[in-house]
């Protein structure tokens, strides 16, 4: 019994640990946020959570992904991203997907295209 009230108060926690989600801009169908309660900076560099729903899930059940991200905001600006998790309901909300290797790693550096989505939420983090 013990555990199981540890196992269910340690989700609630971990799908709550996410601030408010300010609307950045939409790309196609797929919306992005950026929680600014959680922008950090550490040795230069600022770590920031991006969401993204999509309208027709593009991987299997994910309808909603939470990433985060490294990024130099030192010109010339670029990220890369860190962790991403997907959701099977819209604003990292309901029950995480499959997770694997693909939940931690460090992508390669990337640079933004003038008026792309990335350089916006780039322009709202730096």
């Amino acid at each position: 019994m013990k555990k199981m009230l540890l196992l269910i108060f340690s989700l609630l926690i971990t799908t709550s640990s996410f601030g408010e989600w300010s609307y950045i801009t939409k790309g196609g169908d797929d919306e992005y946020y950026i929680d600014f309660d959680t922008i950090s900076n550490n040795n230069g560099y600022v770590y920031y959570w991006r969401l993204m729903n999509f309208p027709s899930p593009p991987y299997g059940e994910g309808v909603s992904q939470v990433e985060l991200f490294e990024v130099n905001c030192n010109p010339p600006v670029k990220e890369r991203r860190k962790m991403f998790y997907f959701f099977n309901s819209p604003m990292g909300n309901g029950q995480m997907g499959p997770v694997n290797d693909a939940s931690s790693y460090t992508g390669a550096w990337g640079y933004a295209r003038p008026g792309s989505v990335r350089k916006r939420l780039l322009e709202a983090v730096c």
